[in-house]
């Protein structure tokens, strides 16, 4: 590998004979009618953060870009990268040069203020998420690849057992260094580490999957999307297109779409609770899509609906989609744990008792719901309901073409774990089985973007055709989004029976794990979760020959110590280590600074994190003659150090104060 110091000294001849590389033959990913130069880049930037006029604001220092690891060129301005690009983009001509960033969305923020872009030339998955971007009419595309693998470069570079790994530590960023800066040896050497370690990684990962530049895909669901979009092609077209829902039953379906059930016990929040146990559910999205029945016939509204007729309806194997109106709503056990209502799903909501974002009780809301939810509501809550709205269609088992390939990534997970040499099949495996579901809850409608060349930024459309988005995304289906809807529908159900058999010794759950004090028997629900998995073929052997099945609760040890102060707010000892999961907080330095306070006691209302709360973006669009030391700043964003304090709302603290069994102390403590 030769480091280039000047771009003007980069061996053009050498790119220049490159040439594009081979494309593949019926070009399956469709995107690319240019050609593709024959070579794997990278490029990654070094910026400085400044305080000017009593604002955070950022410059460039140093740019990086590798070619196929033969070659690194390294500059210190936009205007130099913008004359090397030139002279690449005359060299690849009507051809394609691809351009790996390992967070495009930030160097874009910079680019932006540089070069004018065009409206068709960005490519965004929100207003500050730019997936990909074109250049010289076409022959630069630069690609996020963040976006692409959704792991930060140094757990991509380690998962791809990369020939470059990126450097231990980072780069002191409480220096301002600048254009002119002479850069240690060290300084250079990570700079220079970032681009070819993800340069090899890219390489690595596309001689994993036999891909090339044409058909890599952009996503980090676009893998297994692939997989399933070339074998559904087998199944019923004309019935998958006659399940794709309306514009109104998407709506509904919409709202009715819940993620995982997280919730922490009332009864137990702000307490150092001890001897607390953890069982998890074994591959719980990929048990649901596997073993359970979803709509697989066309939803057909239900005439004057009543709970009468759905509950007829559920009894002869019909799922329902419903729209219910509750009145006088309490929860059958004032002291249930985990409240199933979730308060930022209901609308006219009225005269309302809430539990960190779960009803407890209210007067009168309306809620979209399916038949998986509407058995818990009615199981939980004593109400007046009425539906308002309902459609019913047959269920049925998902198409053996996705069933299939969850169970063979399964297989493939399953009994690679822990082989020496099958590292890279393993992660692999691991994550396509993960992604089916993520694949399977992407929403038809999403918000349309587009950058307006006049403000240089990326804008919500004011003019989204909602009708003619639907109908292009159903076009040709080879999924339903009712079925994305059912699954986590049937995960909360199953999480639902784990939290039942805690009973009042819940403490926590998280989608598919269940924390509680004491011994509970998990026996009688582990038998019929492995019956259903026998009978469906979901399980496989590791490699000691062990069988496991999908969908099994499984223990997962003893915290020493545990506590929690709410949803995604919770810290342990396990095995003498103390870990935090904190949403908004790094785990590892987390725990070095709760352990450095004192530890569990510590985590209260008030502690601040100092080094653990991470960095804050703040995006300065187009200022307007700004200098710092005769540097122009333009469009940028600057990363400044966060700090995140621990706290409840006022309603929380409130709520804790009202339910016995909460140490009155550690109320003091939040009060």
């Amino acid at each position: 590998m030769e480091v280039i110091r000047d771009w003007r000294d980069f061996d053009i001849d050498w790119f220049a004979g490159l040439g594009p590389a081979k494309r593949p033959q019926g070009n399956p990913s469709g995107r690319n009618k240019r050609k593709i130069w024959d070579c794997v880049t990278a490029f990654d930037i070094e910026t400085s953060t400044v305080m000017v006029k009593g604002e955070p604001h950022a410059f460039l220092y140093h740019w990086q870009m590798s070619f196929n690891n033969e070659y690194v060129v390294l500059g210190r301005t936009w205007e130099q990268w913008l004359a090397f690009i030139d002279q690449l983009s005359s060299i690849v001509g009507d051809n394609r040069l691809v351009i790996y960033d390992h967070n495009l969305s930030y160097e874009f923020q910079f680019l932006k203020g540089v070069y004018k872009f065009r409206t068709d030339e960005i490519f965004a998955l929100d207003t500050r998420k730019i997936l990909k971007c074109t250049m010289h009419e076409g022959s630069i595309e630069l690609r996020c690849s963040y976006l692409q693998t959704n792991k930060s470069l140094a757990q991509f570079a380690r998962d791809m057992r990369a020939e470059y790994q990126k450097l231990e530590g980072d780069l002191d960023y409480s220096i301002v260094r600048y254009p002119w800066t002479q850069l240690t040896p060290e300084e250079e050497a990570y700079c220079i580490n970032d681009v070819t370690c993800l340069v090899s990684a890219i390489t690595k990962e596309m001689e994993r999957d036999r891909d090339s530049l044409y058909t890599i895909p952009l996503t980090s669901t676009g893998y297994v999307r692939r997989i399933i979009k070339e074998k559904m092609r087998r199944w019923n077209n004309p019935l998958l297109k006659a399940i794709q829902p309306d514009l109104i039953l998407y709506e509904v379906l919409h709202w009715a779409f819940r993620g995982g059930n997280t919730h922490a016990n009332r009864l137990m929040s702000g307490k150092i609770l001890h001897g607390v146990r953890s069982w998890d559910r074994s591959s719980s999205y990929p048990d649901e899509i596997c073993n359970r029945f979803f709509p697989m016939t066309a939803f057909k509204p239900l005439i004057a609906p009543t709970p009468d007729k759905v509950e007829k309806a559920m009894k002869e194997g019909k799922a329902v989609l419903m729209i219910l109106e509750m009145r006088d709503i309490t929860l059958k056990n004032p002291f249930w744990p985990v409240p199933y209502l979730p308060r930022d799903k209901c609308k006219e909501l009225t005269g309302g008792d809430f539990d960190n974002g779960r009803v407890l009780s209210a007067d009168h809301l309306i809620i979209a719901v399916t038949d998986v939810d509407y058995n818990i509501i009615k199981e939980e809550y004593d109400a007046e309901i009425r539906i308002l709205k309902a459609w019913t269609a047959r269920y049925g088992r998902l198409p053996r073409q996705i069933t299939d390939t969850v169970k063979a990534l399964y297989e493939k997970k399953t009994s690679l774990k822990g082989v020496a040499g099958e590292e890279l099949e393993y992660m692999h495996s691991k994550e396509m089985v993960n992604a089916v579901y993520g694949m399977m809850v992407m929403a038809l409608i999403r918000p349309e973007l587009i950058f307006d060349e006049e403000s240089n930024e990326v804008l919500l459309s004011e003019e989204a055709d909602l009708e003619k988005q639907l109908r292009a995304s159903t076009k040709n289906p080879y999924l339903a989004y009712q079925w994305g809807v059912w699954i986590t529908a049937w995960a909360r159900w199953d999480l639902e029976q784990g939290i039942k058999i805690a009973g009042e010794d819940f403490v926590y759950a998280d989608t598919d794990s269940v924390k509680f004090l004491g011994e509970h028997d998990f026996t009688a629900y582990n038998e019929e979760a492995k019956a259903r998995s026998i009978k469906h073929g979901a399980y496989a052997q590791d490699p000691a020959g062990n069988t496991h099945y999908m969908g099994v609760f499984e223990d997962e040890g003893i915290y020493e110590e545990f506590k929690t102060m709410g949803a995604k707010k919770y810290a342990f000892r396990k095995n003498g280590k103390l870990g935090v999961t904190i949403s908004g907080v790094g785990k590892k330095l987390g725990a070095e600074e709760l352990e450095e306070a004192g530890g569990l006691p510590a985590m209260r209302e008030g502690f601040t994190f100092k080094k653990a709360g991470g960095q804050a973006a703040v995006y300065n669009d187009n200022p307007k003659d700004l200098y710092y030391n005769g540097i122009k700043l333009t469009s940028n964003v600057a990363l400044v150090q966060s700090e995140y304090t621990l706290g409840i709302t006022a309603e929380y603290a409130d709520l804790l104060k009202r339910f016995p069994g909460v140490v009155q102390e550690e109320l003091d403590k939040i009060s």
